[in-house]
């Protein structure tokens, strides 16, 4: 029989700690493994065996001891072994309990969600972009970056999108970045790109595109590169090839004139380089076909030409259209 250490409560109390620490990530069967032994801790005479355990949560005996051995290694179980069995269970307080878990009081986070419009569009966005309902410790955790660290809504956004677009959902790995700006002295957006080094993976590849070099990229700049990312969807290989033909039809680092063609290629459902290739085809053939006709029509009407002459419809949006994607 295994004995569980008593602690003289008559009721369960479940630390916070393990809620803000541990509750977000750990296997739901092992915190029902967890809460069910520190129910077990204040009642008289308690021995219980792994085969018990298993009864109560109808598993096997060794998903008992995987649960075990997890709470030991995050050393909130102490396991005490005779001859390799479990004889003895001790569970153990957080030994980060102390620390400071960086979080608003619920009055407070509760009165910046009810006061702040742009605090609750900034949580919600911020749920859009991890995939999921933020859980009480993560929004409370990104109230305490506004509240405390100071962050715009804006910084607290892009915090979080920085850490997606790393394949980092967790939220604290979100909190070591947010604390590693706020300890950097970032303010801004545009702070927080170049303190993690942003600039040099997008904005200027997009820049050395546009022949632009030796500088950070301006703000309208960085408006149309995030503008052709996030609204139209596109990668950066899709965007450097759009820069290059600006610069090469107009001679200019034009963004408007590239943000034309990218917003065409968009309105055609392109997507990637291989999409673009097949516009491009199509529109030579389009092109030829028309030159061959009209070879055709004025040879056929020779000198006649003038007084043969119709007035066309035009479709200038096409025009515009067909320019851009030249």
């Amino acid at each position: 029989m295994i004995q569980i250490k008593q602690t003289g409560k008559a009721y369960t109390l479940v630390p916070d700690s393990f809620i803000d620490r541990h509750l977000p990530e750990a296997p739901g069967d092992f915190v029902k493994v967890y809460i069910y032994l520190l129910s077990l801790t204040h009642r008289q005479a308690v021995e219980v065996s792994l085969a018990a355990l298993a009864a109560f949560f109808a598993c096997g005996t060794d998903d008992i001891a995987e649960a075990l051995s997890y709470w030991e290694e995050r050393g909130l179980a102490k396991i005490g072994r005779v001859g390799g069995e479990i004889a003895k269970i001790e569970l153990m307080p957080d030994a980060k309990s102390n620390v400071n878990t960086r979080s608003l009081s619920a009055t407070r986070a509760d009165s910046l969600k009810a006061d702040y419009a742009e605090v609750r569009q900034m949580l919600f966005a911020c749920e859009q972009m991890l995939g999921r309902t933020l859980n009480l410790n993560e929004s409370n955790k990104l109230l305490y970056f506004y509240d405390e660290l100071k962050f715009s809504d804006q910084l607290v956004e892009y915090c979080v999108e920085y850490c997606v677009e790393k394949g980092k959902t967790d939220i604290r790995y979100i909190e070591k970045v947010a604390l590693e700006w706020h300890k950097a002295k970032v303010k801004t957006v545009e702070d927080a790109k170049i303190q993690s080094g942003v600039w040099g993976k997008k904005y200027f590849a997009v820049l050395k595109a546009f022949g632009i070099a030796n500088r950070n990229p301006i703000p309208e700049e960085i408006r149309m590169i995030d503008l052709w990312t996030k609204d139209y969807g596109f990668s950066l290989e899709v965007i450097t090839e759009a820069a290059a033909r600006t610069v090469s039809q107009t001679g200019k680092q034009s963004f408007k004139y590239a943000d034309g063609i990218l917003k065409s290629w968009k309105e055609a459902g392109a997507k990637t380089m291989s999409d673009i290739e097949k516009l491009d085809r199509a529109y030579k053939e389009k092109t030829a076909g028309k030159s061959t006709s009209e070879e055709k029509k004025q040879n056929h009407t020779g000198k006649n030409t003038f007084h043969n002459f119709k007035q066309h419809d035009y479709d200038f949006d096409e025009i515009e259209r067909i320019l851009d994607n030249q």
